[in-house]
């Protein structure tokens, strides 16, 4: 949830790096009802002033701090010439926004929500698009984006690629916003 609330794309743009209540009860709409979402918000809100009294920071106040540094001095950066990302699932929305802002030229992320190991991050290839898309009304300049999906697995056998199938098939059904919907895997 924390992902939502200090991580999504917009949550550098407000003074205490955490999105609205309203913004994150429609964000979260699709994990829980209204009233969860409003206990874990002002827990986040306790866990803030925790900090803030404490003189703390956390790794979600690093990245919209620099992404905040970087629009400003945009001009005034060197940029990462090459850029790739695997288990991308793992990052943050904000933190994958700030690696996009830092990089120049080829960029490749890869990743699998099937092995998200992060329990505070709710990312979704889905997401990663709309990134690409706002970031593209930014910079205008920005490259077009290709995504591939790999399906022929190298590593495992068909049996085990069998059974891995099946737990992400089970894993959609029983908690259908939390992995992409991809075309299964297959080995040789």
């Amino acid at each position: 949830y924390i992902s939502i609330i200090k991580g999504s794309f917009t949550s550098h743009l407000y003074p205490t790096n955490c999105i609205t209540l309203e913004d994150y009860k429609r964000k979260g709409k699709k994990i829980t009802d209204s009233l969860c979402l409003e206990v874990v918000y002002e827990i986040c809100m306790e866990y803030e002033n925790f900090k803030r009294k404490s003189g703390y920071f956390d790794i979600q106040d690093l990245t919209n701090f620099l992404i905040r540094e970087v629009l400003i001095e945009f001009n005034d950066i060197k940029l990462i010439d090459y850029i790739f990302i695997d288990e991308i699932q793992d990052l943050t929305i904000s933190q994958i926004f700030l690696l996009i802002l830092v990089s120049k030229y080829c960029k490749i992320y890869a990743g699998d929500t099937c092995q998200t190991i992060s329990k505070v991050n709710r990312f979704r290839f889905s997401e990663l698009n709309n990134i690409f898309y706002n970031f593209q009304k930014i910079l205008p300049d920005f490259d077009s984006v290709v995504q591939s999906n790999l399906t022929l697995n190298y590593r495992l056998n068909s049996k085990i690629m069998n059974l891995s199938t099946y737990m992400a098939y089970f894993m959609r059904e029983c908690f259908p916003n939390t992995l992409d919907k991809f075309k299964d895997d297959f080995s040789l």
